[in-house]
């Protein structure tokens, strides 16, 4: 992903660097660097969900604010990886891969628990809500799945588009909107945070 990120957005003031959320508030080079953070469908893979948000709080500078969406209930994760493994094709290459159910740290928290956890975590003007799943067109719903099914680090590059294709189809057959031609409504939802640093002290 950073790979592709690199060679497909450049820009001169765009850096790009791999690491983990629940860490890179320790490096001294990116504590209170930046004025705002954004984490799009990204949380659920980490375990310690305070100690990403502290981690964050850490990189921001006073003042500073976050947009976070968190998956909330995505329950069908784990009905597409089940889809996948008993896949006459795709089940080959998973086949000797520990389950990836335990891989995902989704949210599930309600509205006022998620504010009590960013409250504890030093994070103040929060403002919290919860979304229904949108509908998806093939194209949104690809790149949903290439983003966050982990198990399709296991599928070779070149298969890439033939196992998100069979992904659309199953996800068609098992999710379709009713209400819109070609598209799919998954259950669940999101949790859309906005929260700031508070001013430094004096």
């Amino acid at each position: 992903m950073i790979r592709f990120a690199r060679q497909n957005n450049a820009a001169a003031n765009i850096t790009y660097c791999m690491g983990d959320a629940q860490t890179f508030g320790d490096y001294p080079e990116w504590q209170e660097r930046f004025d705002k953070a954004v984490s799009f469908f990204v949380l659920h893979w980490c375990p310690d969900h305070a100690k990403a948000l502290r981690s964050i709080l850490a990189c921001l500078k006073p003042g500073g604010e976050v947009l976070l969406i968190v998956a909330n209930k995505a329950t069908f994760f784990t009905d597409a990886n089940q889809f996948i493994r008993s896949h006459v094709k795709w089940g080959d290459y998973v086949k000797d891969v520990t389950d990836f159910s335990n891989v995902y740290h989704f949210w599930e928290r309600s509205i006022p628990d998620t504010e009590m956890l960013l409250k504890e975590c030093g994070w103040t003007n929060i403002q919290c809500e919860y979304q229904e799943a949108p509908s998806l067109t093939e194209m949104q719903q690809k790149l949903f799945m290439k983003t966050l099914v982990a198990i399709i680090q296991y599928i070779p590059e070149a298969e890439h588009k033939a196992f998100l294709q069979d992904l659309w189809l199953w996800a068609l057959s098992r999710f379709e909107d009713k209400s819109i031609t070609s598209r799919v409504l998954y259950p669940g939802g999101f949790t859309v945070v906005h929260a700031c640093k508070g001013p430094k002290d004096t």
